[in-house]
């Protein structure tokens, strides 16, 4: 497993898709996967700004990758938020609105997906099938 924090300011997404990419490549992951997990990741850091304090002042989140030879988990953990907003996967949304499709399209990707919140952080974990088989058995 691999981690990096990342500041909370709208620059910092594209630093954590460049990120994931590198570190999947060294991997030796599918170009598929790879790109992804890139927009998987993208989504998952522009919602912790977006919706926690991580988007404030001073504030930051933590990306995880656990790259295994099936899949890939991806991990964004936030500073949290008031309380009272969680994610809403499977929300439905106006198809002609600008956001609130982030979490859709995440959701139609992954295998599997779960939200913890505690002590005040909210984690947000997916799990992301390889598309082709590697060398290795990797699937």
């Amino acid at each position: 497993m691999t981690g990096r924090r990342f500041a909370g300011v709208p620059g910092s997404v594209a630093l954590v898709r460049a990120w994931t990419r590198n570190e999947l490549h060294q991997r030796g992951t599918d170009l598929g996967t790879v790109e992804e997990a890139a927009l998987v990741v993208s989504e998952l850091a522009t919602n912790a700004i977006r919706h926690s304090r991580s988007g404030h002042p001073g504030g930051s989140f933590l990306v995880e990758l656990d790259i295994r030879p099936s899949m890939v988990r991806i991990s964004v953990i936030d500073q949290g938020t008031d309380g009272k907003s969680v994610p809403m996967w499977g929300k439905k949304t106006d198809p002609l609105t600008e956001h609130g499709h982030g979490l859709n399209l995440v959701a139609s990707l992954v295998e599997r997906w779960t939200t913890i919140t505690n002590n005040g952080h909210c984690t947000v974990t997916t799990d992301l099938p390889t598309l082709v088989p590697t060398a290795g058995g990797r699937r």
